[in-house]
């Protein structure tokens, strides 16, 4: 009977050893693809960041001036693609933005003759 019972003992232990390591593998699986999925939004988020900077520093060079509100906005959005790692021309390019008048120069010529 002890042996029996022993045997019992063993065959459960083995049973529920088998399905706690099953689970952690598949939770180890997982976790694997929600941080490769994960990755992948980082990155799709940043090159879309990276896109709106560059377009935004085109279309202010095109005007000339650079109005205010769009540096905010991209003070905002340049942030969240540095947090995210970005760290090549964009950075450049929103400096650059930075540096822009935020008026054209007919507006200022206007201002300065009144």
């Amino acid at each position: 009977m002890e042996m029996e019972l022993l045997s019992l003992i063993v065959t459960a232990v083995c049973s529920l050893s088998g399905g706690i390591v099953s689970a952690l593998c598949a939770a180890l699986s997982a976790g694997k693809r929600l941080r490769k999925r994960h990755k992948a939004a980082d990155e799709g988020l940043q090159c879309l960041l990276r896109g709106e900077i560059i377009r935004t520093y085109e279309k202010a060079k095109e005007r000339g001036y650079c109005p205010l509100y769009i540096k905010e906005a991209i003070k905002r959005a340049y942030s969240s693609y540095h947090a995210l790692g970005g760290n090549d021309v964009a950075t450049d390019l929103y400096h650059q933005l930075l540096l822009m008048d935020t008026d054209t120069k007919e507006t200022n010529k206007n201002e300065g003759s009144k």
